[in-house]
């Protein structure tokens, strides 16, 4: 069953990304997605990005997406869900996330306590979430260099398991990225 709601604001956090907060609550845990409806367009998974108001982050990559580009405050979607099992809180975590695999794991962080952040993307054009966390618990990467470390999240948390150590490794993006990550965890 679908809920209809109202796109309550949105926040464009780069050229290629928004957030979309919309105007209802739901009972969910860190990591769990839901289905978004456009009708007469399709229908989407996406992992919620904020916790109240619930909220999405978007990359612009295909009709779906570009559709929802197009829309604006007061619109009206579809959602259904939470679906999935959701993240285990644990403490002592390093959270590593790369491009928008950092949105499902915002709400994580925010019910961690104090946890180490890394963050990685191409370029500095590219980074979201601009002053969402402390920035003494996050450690932004680049590519490019252009801003922070210059290098991959798997190589600055390499650095940072050799001065530090965690009980658990949190990780979403590029798959490429979360290969690497699990084999410097193993």
């Amino acid at each position: 069953m679908h809920k209809i709601v109202k796109i309550k604001k949105i926040v464009n956090e780069n050229k290629d990304v928004k957030t979309f907060f919309l105007d209802t609550k739901i009972d969910y845990k860190p990591g769990q997605f839901i289905m978004l409806w456009i009708p007469g367009i399709d229908e989407k998974p996406f992992s919620l990005s904020y916790a109240e108001p619930i909220a999405i982050t978007v990359e612009k990559k295909g009709n779906f997406t570009e559709k929802l580009f197009s829309m604006k405050t007061g619109d009206k979607i579809g959602i259904r869900g939470p679906y999935g099992k959701g993240f285990e809180i644990k403490n002592n975590a390093i959270v590593v996330a790369g491009g928008c695999g950092y949105a499902p794991l915002a709400p994580l962080i925010e019910k961690l306590k104090a946890p180490e952040i890394i963050f990685g993307c191409k370029t500095k054009n590219r980074v979201i979430f601009n002053n969402r966390f402390k920035k003494s618990k996050l450690n932004i990467c680049t590519d490019d260099g252009s801003l922070g470390f210059k290098g991959f999240a798997s190589d600055l948390l390499m650095q940072v398991l050799k001065q530090k150590k965690f009980k658990i490794v949190y990780t979403c993006g590029p798959e490429i990225m979360m290969r690497k990550i699990f084999e410097i965890c193993e």
